[in-house]
């Protein structure tokens, strides 16, 4: 596997970003255009915590799979209406860059989506709403594409889910209304 750390602009945002992406290397994965997944990261990371907290590289290392982890600090994956538009900035401007930069599969079921936390919540979004121009990808938990992701934090000491963590992800009977 080839890991990418990049800082590119973004028009939509006017700021530089930080980026790390995965290039299979397996001798068949650039046969044809690979799949792509956007890896989101949650609320108190950045683009780097896939490779620092798993063996992202290892276990993508068998798929003709381009691994795709933005930065977007703690935007919630939201266009902001006193802020930037981080929504537009992951769903149109950063596909359009990875699809110029690289010939990934243009394939929506090549397409996929997966994040932690904050992350999970921008995937949710990415699903349910893509622009008209993408269909929306589906939506994968980050572990169920690769299994062996494990993360070192939102488990107790005994390797089970946290409160935290099991509040977040069991759903509740009903929304709320705020």
């Amino acid at each position: 596997m080839a890991l990418l750390e990049t800082r590119f602009d973004s028009e939509v945002l006017a700021l530089s970003l930080g980026m790390n992406i995965i290039l299979p290397e397996h001798p068949t994965a650039w046969d044809e255009p690979p799949a792509v997944l956007y890896l989101l990261h949650g609320l108190t990371d950045d683009h780097t915590i896939w490779s620092r907290r798993t063996s992202i590289e290892r276990y993508a290392s068998d798929y003709p799979l381009v691994i795709v982890m933005p930065d977007v600090y703690k935007s919630f994956y939201c266009d902001m209406a006193h802020g930037s538009d981080y929504w537009k900035f992951v769903s149109e401007e950063l596909p359009m860059f990875i699809n110029r930069w690289f010939n990934v599969s243009s394939d929506p079921a090549k397409t996929f989506v997966a994040g932690l936390s904050m992350g999970g919540y921008g995937a949710m979004n990415w699903r349910s709403g893509g622009p008209a121009s993408m269909p929306p990808p589906p939506l994968f938990p980050a572990r169920s594409i690769l299994p062996r992701i494990s993360m070192t934090h939102g488990t107790t000491s005994g390797g089970g889910p946290s409160k935290r963590f099991s509040a977040t992800w069991n759903p509740s009977p009903a929304p709320k209304t705020i």
